[in-house]
């Protein structure tokens, strides 16, 4: 990333991904209470080691796939306010805003003018 605030945004979903991951691994021994939960942890798991794979790699050359798949994430992420207005909901609805937010820092870098 070559500005500040791209850079800043990078970082932000990278550490954004990184928690979630942590927090994912972790739920699937320490929080699931049935088969159903423990998978759908593995799942939010390895969509976030995806995400960070991405970030790294494909992310940081400013590929625009790269950048359009991680709207995924934040899409995932957001849409768990489905299962209900509670706690978890609300604090994974905030976690997506500023992953947009940080999304959105980085959009120049993608998409600004050519340089020659």
């Amino acid at each position: 990333m070559r500005t500040g605030l791209a850079k800043a945004g990078w970082i932000v979903l990278i550490v954004l991904n990184t928690g979630m991951l942590l927090n994912h691994l972790v739920a699937i021994f320490l929080v699931a209470t049935s088969a159903d939960e423990g998978r759908m942890f593995i799942a939010y798991a390895v969509v976030n080691a995806l995400a960070l794979l991405v970030l790294f790699f494909a992310y940081r050359v400013r590929q625009r796939w790269a950048w359009a798949s991680i709207w995924l994430v934040v899409l995932a992420t957001a849409v768990t306010i489905a299962y209900g207005v509670d706690t978890i909901g609300l604090i994974y609805v905030a976690v997506a805003g500023v992953m947009a937010l940080a999304q959105l820092a980085t959009a120049r870098e993608f998409f600004g003018a050519v340089q020659a």
